[in-house]
């Protein structure tokens, strides 16, 4: 199992950041994931890698990066995404216009 940061996610797939080098991904590769959304609950699926690099960080740590699609996500997987996608903006909204 693999425990990584999620930079972007949306209903057609998500960004991963800080994956270790030493993690064999590839492009094409198909993944299943478990995605805790905090507050709204758990999304499970699969992604399929559709971009790799590398990146390095401001402290000079060297990693991966992923663009994965997500394949087949069922009906109810993309209600509880666009939730957190509707929350998250919401709160960011709010801390924009000094409501918190």
């Amino acid at each position: 199992m693999l425990e990584a940061h999620i930079g972007d996610i949306s209903g057609g797939g998500l960004g991963v950041v800080s994956i270790p080098l030493d993690i064999p991904i590839e492009t094409g590769q198909q993944l299943g994931c478990r995605i805790d959304l905090p507050e709204v609950g758990v999304v499970t699926g699969t992604v399929a890698v559709r971009s790799v690099f590398e990146s390095v960080a401001r402290n000079g740590v060297r990693s991966q990066r992923a663009g994965c699609e997500f394949l087949k996500l069922p009906g109810l997987m993309l209600t509880l995404i666009q939730r957190y996608i509707i929350k998250v903006e919401r709160e960011r909204k709010a801390r924009d216009s000094g409501m918190t």
